[in-house]
């Protein structure tokens, strides 16, 4: 199973954070879209976990963690990062810049959809393009740096979890069935592109709605 820590396309996350702040706004406790890419084609519906299967997921999580903590092959985020700073790869000014370039992409969106001058929204249209640029080689750096952490590792069952009991396709009929009907059929699956749009379109709802566990991706 491939890692998840892939981030989206200025264009795409912008769809997506309108997508969740409608599916916030109105209370809705489940999430659709339509995909088509590479020979595949779905009506996808995430929907919100149960109280007992969010349990059962950070079950999951929490037994993983547990055991790579106590495997000296795996090393936590803190730790990969405190060794990565060691050797100069990393530092304090980039995580502070990192965490202040979401207020600032947050900020820029809003001024710009409010400014009425076309010169200036052009301008703050810029400003957040180059936040995004900035913020995605910074989190790509991040990630390549932390991908083996334990946190990530750790991740994988719960996802899985997540998968087989939370995401439906719906056919035309509006009858809905599980995309993937067991662990091992996630864990085998080819079309990697596939899961990886799957994978961040869900757990964008998922986080949206308050699920904050499920934040591990490193947006």
């Amino acid at each position: 199973m491939s890692d998840i820590t892939s981030l989206l396309d200025s264009k795409e996350q912008d769809r997506i954070e309108d997508e969740l702040f409608r599916v916030v706004a109105t209370g809705e406790k489940f999430h659709e879209f339509s995909e088509k890419t590479d020979g595949f084609e779905a009506h996808i519906k995430f929907k919100l976990p149960s109280l007992k299967q969010r349990d059962t997921a950070d079950a999951l999580y929490a037994k993983a963690y547990n055991k790579l903590l106590q495997d000296d092959d795996y090393l936590t985020t803190k730790e990969l990062l405190e060794r990565a700073k060691k050797r100069g790869l990393w530092s304090d000014a980039d995580e502070s810049r990192l965490m202040s370039l979401d207020q600032l992409i947050v900020d820029a969106k809003q001024e710009a959809k409010e400014e009425k001058n076309a010169k200036r929204q052009k301008k703050l249209l810029e400003d957040l393009s180059s936040y995004r640029s900035e913020k995605f080689q910074l989190a790509m750096k991040l990630m390549q740096l932390t991908s083996t952490a334990v946190e990530h590792v750790a991740e994988r069952p719960r996802t899985t979890y997540m998968l087989v009991n939370c995401v439906f396709i719906v056919d035309d009929a509006g009858i809905e069935t599980p995309l993937y009907s067991s662990k091992e059929q996630v864990e085998q699956e080819k079309d990697l592109k596939k899961l990886e749009k799957i994978l961040l379109e869900g757990r964008s709802f998922w986080s949206g709605e308050g699920l904050s566990d499920f934040l591990h991706l490193g947006d």
